[in-house]
């Protein structure tokens, strides 16, 4: 049996039906009942999608989160396999101590639980968020650096490979898996999806800055054959492709019958904006629409190297437009 927390988010329900298709037992946490409908709904989709009739049978629900330390003792007897997929996304600096809280404190407690357990192999999500950045393309042993340009998600996520690594250095054996900006069918509300939804509405700007994509198929996918390995303490960049803001939205713009970006946003504009927003926002309890971090991040020009994942486990990525089609096709409606 396997163990997995996150498991309604986006890679958590895609990791559910990859391990269903291969007939695997599975003990998945859950915060709030209404999430196993989109759980559900993603099964659904893929079984229309692939000719496939799989349910949610093989899966066990256990209710609770990675900060309660007991319920994670108890879900894990009688695991081998413990897929640890719970986290916190936010680039609003009010969140950054529920980052450091859900990412770091979250995750020190699910190495703890895997430790006390005896767990045979942890796969840990991260992010290329706990990555350092460089003028040539970034890899696997690029290092984590602190600076005015780090957001506090970064500085939560490296913190939370900390604790993996804490937790191979007492004996466990784990993994690490840091994928880029995650496309695929959900709500486009929550996470990397929100693109999606700002595409949709027309963006008559584009920002100048650079990162990379890649499916969750791939997230899920590469994350069961880690969990087959033998290996312990690598990590793997799990990059489709690379490119510019501007070049991934005017291919969404057009699929969803919108507007492409065809102007150019200044950063001597956007980031003025953001500060007010987030900041004065804040004072009147409201959520921004924009934060700094983000806009700081939509004109970084960053690129990433997948040799390594490729190379190790002969592996092909979706292209950006499997899966920037794929997302649309299956995108959750309330």
């Amino acid at each position: 049996m396997v163990f997995v927390t996150g498991s309604s988010g986006l890679v958590g329900s895609h990791l559910l039906y990859a391990l269903s298709e291969k007939g695997i037992k599975i003990r998945a946490m859950y915060r709030d009942r209404k999430s196993i409908k989109n759980v559900e709904k993603l099964f659904e989709f893929y079984n229309l999608k692939n000719n496939k009739s799989l349910t949610l049978d093989l899966i066990e629900w256990v209710q609770g989160d990675i900060l309660d330390v007991n319920t994670l003792d108890m879900a894990m007897k009688e695991v081998n396999t413990v897929f640890h997929c719970a986290a916190l996304v936010s680039f609003f600096k009010s969140d950054f101590h529920k980052c450091m809280k859900i990412n770091r404190m979250g995750t020190a407690n699910v190495v703890n639980a895997c430790l006390q357990n005896s767990i045979k192999k942890l796969c840990y999500v991260s992010s290329t968020a706990a990555l350092g950045h460089s003028d040539q393309p970034v890899t696997e042993e690029t290092k984590w650096k602190p600076g005015p340009l780090v957001s506090g998600y970064s500085v939560s996520k490296h913190s939370a490979e900390k604790e993996v690594y804490r937790g191979i250095a007492e004996g466990l054996n784990a993994s690490i898996v840091n994928p880029c900006l995650i496309l695929g069918p959900g709500k486009w509300d929550q996470s990397s999806l929100t693109i999606f939804q700002a595409a949709k509405k027309g963006l008559p700007f584009y920002s100048t800055g650079s990162n990379a994509i890649v499916d969750v198929r791939d997230v899920a996918n590469f994350l069961i054959l880690l969990s087959d390995s033998d290996e312990c303490g690598e990590k793997y960049l799990l990059i489709g492709e690379n490119m510019s803001f501007r070049h991934l939205f005017s291919f969404i713009a057009p699929r969803l019958k919108a507007r492409a970006p065809s102007y150019k946003m200044n950063s001597f504009f956007s980031k003025p904006i953001a500060y007010f927003l987030e900041n004065v926002l804040h004072l009147f309890g409201l959520k921004s629409p924009l934060s700094i971090e983000s806009v700081q991040s939509a004109y970084k020009k960053v690129s990433y190297d997948n040799q390594k994942a490729i190379k190790r486990f002969n592996y092909k990525f979706y292209s950006m437009e499997e899966s920037v089609l794929n997302a649309i096709e299956g995108r959750f409606y309330d």
